[in-house]
């Protein structure tokens, strides 16, 4: 038998992280679009050229992995608050 779940938390949950992880990505854009821009322009060594583009995809694809963090804390809360008597 299945115990009352509590759904409305887990949208919250959800919501509140895709909205948390959105200016985490901001404020971490803000921050970096002048010293990235800064190393690319300068940049001459090839570690640094290729430390430069590893950032450069992180940075692009933040959003992606924010929504994918997101989504699986929610799966595992989910998981969690489901409970079997």
């Amino acid at each position: 038998m299945r115990l009352r779940l509590r759904q409305s938390v887990g949208f919250v949950d959800l919501v509140a992280s895709l909205a948390g992880g959105a200016v985490v990505v901001w404020v971490v854009w803000w921050l970096a679009e002048s010293p990235m821009q800064y190393i690319g322009d300068n940049a001459q060594l090839p570690a640094v050229q290729r430390s430069h583009q590893w950032t450069d995809v992180l940075l692009s694809n933040l959003p992606v992995v924010y929504v994918v963090i997101a989504v699986v804390g929610s799966i595992a809360f989910t998981v969690y608050q489901t409970r079997f008597a």
